[in-house]
């Protein structure tokens, strides 16, 4: 491999990465927007309904939202598409000073 095929490879994974963190920050804003549409506690998939992601998409997400403080999980449960008991996600409330 020459040095211009390097050089081009590495332009196009930083490219790649720029736009997988930009997809990253779009489905996050999403997801906060899908709680403050609804108001409520949610599950995964009543998330990934309400934000029109995939429920692989929302969950990969929560973990990062979780991380800044912008969601928790909530002390209420739902149901999973499977039937199964699924614990609900909350919007944490920004103070207003």
């Amino acid at each position: 491999m020459n040095l211009k095929t390097k050089i081009i490879m590495k332009q196009t994974s930083l490219e790649a990465y720029a736009d997988s963190r930009e997809r990253a920050r779009q489905h996050r804003a999403k997801i906060l927007q899908a709680f403050r549409a609804v108001n409520k506690p949610l599950t995964i998939s009543e998330v990934a309904e309400v934000s029109r992601l995939s429920y692989h998409q929302v969950g990969r997400r929560l973990s990062e939202l979780t991380n800044e403080k912008r969601i928790r999980v909530s002390k209420e449960f739902g149901l999973s598409p499977t039937g199964r008991k699924a614990h609900k996600w909350e919007l944490i409330k920004e103070e207003t000073n």
